[in-house]
């Protein structure tokens, strides 16, 4: 069953009982999947889907220098039950240039109501063994898709089989059958 490749509940968005369920990998310093977090937000929103968001840090990459510690930040804010908040800080466009530096990260970290001092000692290294574990459980789950880049979506639907995505076949696919019937039976 597909639920194992899900997060845990407090990354997913969305109506929990929708008939479509959008499993996407991201890396938050990956230039499609900041441009793509707001479309997709719309679609949830627009109801019959969820959105559930895994951790995909492209370490050693250039320009992704963040992404690892921006992925703790967001494992700590799951536990606190302000993932959400956290990363719509994060892939806020108006942030592309804050998510680059830590100073700026723990800002918004703390915009999204997290603890300063756990965030600061997050960044010298002191990582609760639960963020690690976390991290390390949604890099896995990349690893067994085989995953190459970032965004990488999954689409799995009721009595369907998944179907893999990126940043630009997304809309198209679900807004085409069998998809789009089930989105619209999820409205109701």
């Amino acid at each position: 069953p597909y639920s194992a490749a899900l997060p845990a509940s407090a990354k997913i968005l969305g109506d929990e009982n929708a008939k479509v369920t959008v499993l996407e990998f991201s890396d938050p310093n990956c230039p499609t999947c900041r441009s793509l977090y707001g479309t997709m937000h719309k679609i949830v929103d627009g109801g019959g889907v969820r959105l559930a968001l895994r951790n995909f840090p492209l370490e050693g990459k250039p320009g992704h220098e963040t992404s690892i510690f921006i992925s703790q930040v967001s494992e700590y804010a799951a536990s606190k039950g302000k993932f959400w908040d956290f990363m719509d800080i994060i892939y806020d466009r108006a942030n592309d240039s804050r998510v680059k530096v830590p100073e700026a990260v723990i800002e918004m970290a703390v915009e999204a109501g997290l603890d300063r001092l756990v965030v600061e000692r997050m960044f010298q290294g002191e990582v609760p063994d639960y963020v690690n574990r976390g991290l390390a459980e949604d890099q896995g789950t990349g690893v067994t898709f085989q995953l190459v880049a970032t965004p990488t979506m999954i689409v799995y639907a009721d009595g369907k089989n998944p179907m893999v995505a990126s940043g630009n076949t997304i809309e198209k696919i679900l807004g085409r059958n069998p998809y789009k019937k089930l989105i619209l039976e999820g409205k109701k």
